[in-house]
């Protein structure tokens, strides 16, 4: 027991100190130092701007995002990386990035143990071209171990020859590190990797002894500061290779190949110049470039170049993205000689961008209160500004010219600025105060600081040069932003008034509207033109501004009162919006939202305001209300109750339904045998065909998935997806072929022994719903199998349930255009019914056929048409496009007598005895057909709900009658198409005829 649990601490600590946790460790500490060289730089910028406001130190803030240090040799910023402890001998202080070297733990077993576990074992010896698997022994053994010590996967110190448990591991280890199958055994592949890591060229990924000399070369010629450096060569390492790369010629692709090593070796045994050890004035010199640069704070800089002016060099080289090796060559020392003259930019660091900052801040284009060294975005920025303001080049580049100009500028007076006084002052103030960019209720005449500070948020805002001084251009600007018109920029008290009345009118819903005139105000105002009818520009000008008031003064709203306010309800009450008996003639809650809801109905603004556009609207609908609506009622003596037990009464078929076409299907396993045969695959309709090749001719049947067929045989026939294999199958007596790929042959069918109910659920309860019954002999597929009820592929089309039945019978229930009387027409035109037929196959053009169609025959013109797109599948169905019969080719536009066994055959035999040789035939002729058959029978069936119904019939005889489909919903979705053509129309006419059950 007590070895057990020493087994287990020994696995925790090496989970604790795994390589990886030392990598992670190393990359932490990396930053920890890499953000107090950021901090130092945030203390400086944080300094410079104490005296800032606050406004303004977040546009003009000086730290610019630079990573320069304030280097102190004395301090832990001469070398961030020094002294850093590394973490179980892996990564250095680099920071190597274990994201992209993740492995897992590595097993590191001692020789002990190694010797142990092989006691057991029998000795084999093998050739070493064979591989090394557990078991094995022998010098190349020993070999191979060594090997895998030198990668750092063990740490034997004197491996034996023994391949055990332990040595497969390792190899495991090194196989998953490396991406080879993990099979433990030391085959050629694993061999020859060990070989190809152990050697030249060394690339991110490898690890082991020659990656950490490679390490220690590069940290003795100053390209890394890894005090312990790790085996592994991670992308830290590359990118140090890299720089070690580019600063000797070499290709900087971060692998250390040949010429990259043999540059490492050259590079050790020379004397580099400007580097640690070397003295001179030389060194003073530079010393104090540096220090005239920020990068240290030497007051009386030695001769010496030691490990703090390496350092400082480094810091210098990473920030303006050199090497970074601590040696100051050729390179380095340009790059100080042109930072520190001339033009001045983006990235420049030292004491002549602090004069530069001084003099833009004495200018009024900034507010350092203590510049910074450092020439960032923000500086480029005021060298910008103070540029557009003296018409020179706008590149942010301190360059001669601006330098000049500046020189100039500081001799110059400047007006309405920091000391002045007098009533103008006041006045500005006050300009100052309406456009919200300051609050003062009575402004003193002194120009003082915080003067100077607001005039420099109203510059900042509208892009002037963000002086502080009130010039010209300021004042200018002040005044028209002042005034109308007000545009996408502006801010202030006008632009808060206008967004009220956006509110009030319905164009907006701002709860507390801003001063800021910005693109989503601009939007508003551009609806609010548009919609009465003025110029849409989005700039709110004194036109627009007019018809805000005049609109506002002159709507009906809440408080009104007269005749006009009673006219008003009356309309609304015609078009249905309310119910009004005797309407008052007061303006209140109630006619506001009843108000609102015509003005959503029709896509005007909800306002609640009877403006002139939704005055006129109103107008305008209940004229067409009053000119095309006929509302009539047929009364029936009987209750809904007993037309439904009439119509519940039906059983060949029953109401049918698709509302359970997706619900499982249950029959009793007890009254069926299974038999061995095959069935559509159930991803989609297949054909079935009378020769195993894919052409028209030879399409039979479409058969829907899980038919049951049987399968007599393989033959081979039309290539589908790749493969010529089809099926012979038997389906009603045929000899017919579908392919492999579209039938299951190892589908499980069923053959009722009696009469069978299919239900709902697997019992046999009473009141459990039967979708259908069927007859003996039916075969069907079965799906799966719960208890003694078998779950079958069904149809789509199920018996309906009663209370599925009532709610389509209840005339109050859908929509109300069931009940649109058929037997008038819409008015509409050849043009407008031709929009609808357009693309529409065969019946594209045909508008006048159904008008004629229509007054012949008296059957509403839309509704032929509804009726015929849905029947010919939008004109594209075989009756159609025309079948040939007799010589004769035929077209059925509604398909008449196209019935479910027979649709193509029965419909066109039906059109060759009508003589429907042409579209327009057929279109009329059905029409004749539809009328007399349903609309004006004896039935008298003009609505779509009197088609499905037959509420004359059950009256009558108290049977169901003629009914057009057996469909419940068949009624409901006929309707969506005819109503979408009827609100197409400009002035269609509407007739209803209503049935009321007693």
């Amino acid at each position: 027991m007590k070895s057990i649990i020493a087994i287990v601490l020994l696995a925790l600590s090496l989970v604790h100190f795994s390589p990886q946790t030392a990598i992670a460790n190393e990359e932490e500490k990396y930053q920890e130092k890499n953000s107090e060289t950021e901090e130092v730089i945030e203390e400086v910028e944080s300094t410079e701007q104490s005296e800032e406001d606050s406004d303004t130190t977040s546009d003009i803030a000086e730290k610019e995002n630079e990573n320069g240090e304030s280097s102190d040799p004395s301090s832990d910023q001469v070398d961030i990386n020094q002294g850093e402890p590394e973490s179980n001998g892996l990564e250095e202080g680099s920071s190597e990035d274990a994201s992209s070297e993740d492995k897992d733990e590595e097993v590191t077993p001692s020789e002990d143990e190694e010797e142990t576990l092989v006691e057991s074992k029998a000795v084999t010896v093998k050739s070493v071209q064979e591989p090394y698997a557990d078991g094995d022994s022998g010098q190349h053994i020993v070999e191979l171990k060594k090997d895998l010590v030198r990668l750092g996967f063990a740490n034997w110190s004197n491996p034996s020859p023994f391949y055990g448990s332990n040595t497969a591991a390792v190899v495991e280890d090194f196989q998953d590190y490396y991406d080879l199958p993990v099979t433990g055994i030391a085959d050629n592949t694993t061999r020859n990797k060990i070989s190809q890591v152990l050697n030249p060229p060394y690339r991110v990924g490898d690890r082991g002894e020659p990656v950490v000399s490679l390490k220690e070369d590069l940290v003795e010629l100053g390209f890394a500061t890894w005090s312990n450096p790790s085996q592994f060569y991670g992308s830290n390492t590359k990118r140090v290779v890299e720089d070690f790369q580019k600063a000797h010629g070499l290709t900087a692709d971060g692998i250390a190949g040949a010429n990259t090593l043999a540059a490492i070796e050259k590079a050790l045994t020379q004397s580099p110049l400007y580097s640690d050890g070397d003295s001179g004035q030389h060194i003073v010199e530079l010393k104090k470039d540096l220090v005239r640069l920020g990068f240290v704070n030497w007051s009386n800089p030695s001769p010496f170049y030691g490990s703090n002016t390496a350092a400082v060099v480094e810091d210098f080289q990473d920030y303006y993205d050199l090497p970074v090796t601590g040696i100051a060559d050729n390179t380095t020392r340009n790059k100080i000689s042109q930072v520190l003259n001339p033009p001045y930019r983006v990235g420049d660091r030292g004491e002549p961008v602090v004069s530069l900052k001084e003099d833009l801040v004495e200018l009024g284009f900034a507010t350092w209160s203590n510049p910074s060294q450092f020439y960032g975005s923000n500086t480029a920025r005021v060298v910008k500004d103070f540029q557009g303001a003296h018409s020179l080049t706008v590149d942010g580049i301190a360059g001669a010219n601006t330098l000049a100009a500046i020189e100039k500028a500081l001799i110059d007076s400047k007006l309405y600025r920091d000391g002045d006084s007098g009533q103008h002052i006041v006045e500005l103030k006050e300009d100052l105060v309406r456009l919200g960019f300051a609050s003062w209720s009575n402004p003193s005449q002194f120009y003082g600081s915080v003067t100077a500070e607001v005039v420099k948020d109203f510059q900042n805002y509208y892009k002037l040069p963000a002086t502080g001084t009130a010039d010209e251009t300021t004042r200018a600007k002040i005044a028209q932003v002042l005034n109308p018109p007000y545009k996408n920029g502006d801010r202030g008290e006008p632009v808060i008034e206008l967004k009220e009345k956006l509110v009030r009118l319905g164009f907006a819903s701002w709860s507390n509207p801003s001063q800021i005139y910005g693109s989503v105000t601009r939007n508003v105002v551009r609806d609010f033109q548009e919609y009465y009818g003025l110029k849409n520009d989005g700039i709110a000008d004194q036109a627009t501004l007019n018809k805000m008031d005049n609109v506002i003064s002159s709507a009906y709203k809440n408080g009104d009162n007269g005749a006009h306010i009673t006219r008003l309800k009356e309309g609304l009450t015609l078009l249905g919006f309310a119910n009004w008996s005797n309407p008052t003639s007061a303006y209140g809650n109630v006619t506001e939202s009843v108000v609102k809801e015509f003005q959503k109905a029709y896509g005007l603004k909800v306002t609640g305001l009877v403006d002139e556009v939704t005055l006129n609207k109103l107008e305008t609908e209940v004229e067409k209300e009053i000119s095309k609506t006929k509302v009539t009622y047929d009364k029936y003596d009987l209750t809904l109750q007993e037309a439904l037990n009439i119509q519940m009464a039906i059983t060949n078929p029953p109401p049918q339904t698709d509302k359970y076409r997706n619900s499982p299907a249950y029959i009793s396993s007890s009254y069926v045998e299974l038999i061995e045969t095959g069935a559509i695959y159930s991803g989609g309709k297949v054909k079935v065909r009378t020769e195993p090749r894919l052409v028209n001719s030879t399409h039979k049947y479409t058969l829907d998935p899980g038919t049951s067929v049987t399968i007599e045989g393989v033959v081979n026939g039309d290539s589908y997806q790749g493969s010529t294999e089809w099926y012979e199958i038997t389906y009603k007596g045929e000899t017919l072929y579908a392919h492999t790929f579209l039938v299951n042959p190892l589908a499980t069918v069923a053959v009722t022994t009696a009469r069978l109910n299919v239900r709902a659920e697997p019992n046999s309860k009473s009141d459990t719903h039967i979708y259908g019954i069927l007859p003996i002999g039916t075969e069907v597929n079965v799906v799966a199998q719960n208890g003694s009820w078998y779950e079958i592929s069904y149809n789509t089309w199920r018996n309906a349930t009663r209370s599925d039945t009532e709610v389509h019978l209840n005339p109050e229930n859908n929509d109300t255009f069931q009940h649109l009387d058929l037997s008038s027409g819409a008015g509409a035109s050849a043009s407008e019914l031709n929009q609808f037929l357009d693309k529409k196959g065969t019946l594209d053009g045909l508008g006048q056929a159904f008008i004629e169609a229509s007054k012949t025959h008296k059957v509403n013109e839309l509704y032929l048409i509804s009726h015929a797109l849905l029947e010919t599948a939008n004109g594209t169905s075989k009756l159609a496009t025309g079948i040939v019969v007799n010589g004769t080719k035929v077209y059925n536009m509604f398909g008449i007598n196209a019935f479910d066994h027979c649709p193509q055959t029965c419909g066109s035999q039906f059109a060759y005895e009508q003589g429907w040789d042409t579209p327009y035939k057929a279109i009329v002729g059905g029409a004749k057909f539809i009328g007399e058959r349903y609309i004006h029978n004896e039935n008298q069936q003009n609505t779509i709900y009197k088609m499905r119904w037959n509420p004359n019939a059950m009256e009558a005889t108290g049977k169901h009658g003629k009914q057009y489909a057996t469909d419940i919903g068949w009624a409901s979705k006929q309707i969506p198409n005819l109503k979408n053509m009827y609100n197409v129309l400009d002035n269609p006419l509407f007739n209803f005829n209503f049935v009321q059950y007693k």
